[in-house]
């Protein structure tokens, strides 16, 4: 049978991204289940998130993004060539975002 264990000792937090310097919290989840979905593991983390003081709005969830995935859209430059969307990068490398090209041609001239 797979198991899977998500485990947290820290701090207790007291809201508003704080947390109680005083404080000593445990928090483990342990599931055991051979057919877990990638939604049903993503929820079940999202829970054990919740138990460790972080809070999420109503209709929030987790999802795996892959931001290499080719991207198709539309051909935005008709007769100028199509520009491919560009990664947005942030100071230490990691892609952050696309940009993608206006839906209007610039005239080269």
């Amino acid at each position: 049978m797979a198991s899977v264990r998500f485990e947290y000792e820290g701090q207790v937090s007291s809201g508003a991204n704080s947390w109680d310097n005083d404080s000593n919290k445990r928090v483990i989840i342990s599931l055991d289940d051979n057919d877990l979905t990638v939604n049903e593991l993503l929820e079940e983390f999202m829970n054990f998130m919740k138990a460790i003081g972080y809070s999420f709005e109503l209709g929030d969830r987790l999802d795996i993004v892959n931001d290499f995935k080719e991207i198709k859209t539309p051909e935005t430059h008709v007769g100028y060539g199509a520009v491919p969307p560009q990664p947005i990068v942030d100071e230490s490398g990691g892609v952050i975002g696309v940009s993608y090209p206006s839906a209007t041609p610039k005239d080269p001239y």
